[in-house]
């Protein structure tokens, strides 16, 4: 049994190739990430929602949950969320490193 492949010459009615684009999913997802300009006071709510999510996530979660939920919030541009968790994490991170010996 022998297969004979013809090639064809053009597209199917309806069919979209991708053509690149000023407005492309890479350039979007960048303006994403730059995250939003925030006045002053609503940067220090954002942090002390982080300081307050690291708190109770401490005692609550492990380690990689809390690592996911920090790498989420830092895509979606929530980088004062981030700053808080962070302070509260590294702060408890120093607290405890002499317990472990």
């Amino acid at each position: 049994m022998t297969l004979t492949l013809t090639p064809v010459t053009q597209q199917p009615a309806g069919a979209i190739a991708f053509h690149g684009s000023k407005d492309n999913a890479v350039r979007s997802l960048l303006k994403a990430m730059k995250g939003k300009k925030l006045t002053p006071q609503q940067a220090i709510l954002e942090q002390n929602a982080g300081m307050t999510y690291a708190l109770d996530a401490i005692k609550k979660y492990p380690k990689e949950v809390i690592k996911q939920r920090l790498m989420q919030e830092a895509l979606m541009g929530h980088h004062d969320f981030v700053k808080g968790a962070n302070e509260v994490l590294a702060k408890d991170a120093a607290k405890n490193i002499y317990k472990a010996k």
